[in-house]
């Protein structure tokens, strides 16, 4: 009997094998096997975080390494330098308080609204300076 099921990646419709109809989620086509050995992969390796201890640790090591490397292949890549966007950030945030205090002032805004920026820009000055104090991995 021909079992009949929708791959989770394409969503084509494709005849699972007959001998093990149950198991098969995916069809043939390259690009789904790659996302099925890709789906495998994460469920081996969520399985082996919960359960092993010592692979959890070496696991979160290995992401902070790859993201790290990630980060500065994007950084080359744009010609980019992680200080100098800070720099640039600084500039963004001078000019957002003044549209924004500026906004206020055509709109004829009230007390009310004057406070809710003025805690908007505590909150932006103060993410800017957890940017500024937090270590740069480049």
């Amino acid at each position: 009997m021909k079992v009949v099921r929708r791959c989770l990646n394409c969503q084509s419709e494709f005849e699972a094998n007959r001998f093990h109809p149950h198991d098969q989620e995916y069809c043939g086509r390259a690009e789904c096997r790659r996302a099925s050995a890709c789906a495998a992969r994460k469920k081996w390796r969520t399985a082996q975080c919960e359960k092993d201890a010592d692979f959890r640790r070496k696991e979160s090591t290995r992401l902070r390494l790859y993201r790290q490397a990630q980060r500065r292949r994007a950084a080359a890549l744009c010609g980019l330098d992680p200080r100098s966007m800070l720099s640039g950030l600084r500039e963004r945030l001078g000019e957002l308080e003044r549209s924004v205090l500026g906004l206020i002032a055509f709109l004829g805004g009230g007390r009310g609204r004057a406070q809710d920026a003025e805690g908007f820009l505590r909150r932006c000055r103060e993410l800017f300076r957890d940017l500024e104090t937090a270590e740069l991995v480049v």
